[in-house]
């Protein structure tokens, strides 16, 4: 029988617990992270880009992604869509293979017009 490290699949662990994430991240064969908004919710994480921080201090070599969930555009601005930097990982990660860096590069537009829309009224 193959070891979990012969395996011909990539493994990423879904939470938003950042000693569980360190204590699986000790196990060579998960590839990457994913979490969201509703996962960072319920493991109470109240500031998302601080606890975006923290783990990309402490997992350093693997893929992390943070998702945005949101459908409309005022909750992707809370859920801070503007902080995504493109990198990619999103494409990695997906197991639907879905073109997330696509959807992200649009939520930031619409939602980067919202914002300069709002900041123009002023």
């Amino acid at each position: 029988m193959k070891s979990l490290n012969d395996l011909n699949v990539k493994i990423y662990a879904d939470g938003a617990d950042l000693k569980e994430m360190l204590e699986i991240y000790k196990n060579d064969y998960v590839k990457g992270f994913t979490t969201n908004p509703s996962l960072m919710k319920q493991g109470g994480v109240t500031d998302y880009k601080e606890f975006a921080k923290k783990v990309l201090a402490e997992i350093t070599d693997c893929s992390v992604s943070f998702e945005v969930f949101a459908d409309d555009f005022e909750t992707m601005e809370k859920e801070r869509i503007m902080d995504c930097i493109e990198c990619g990982s999103c494409q990695f990660t997906c197991p639907a293979n879905r073109p997330l860096l696509d959807y992200c590069r649009l939520g930031k537009g619409k939602v980067g017009a919202m914002i300069r829309a709002r900041q123009a009224k002023k």
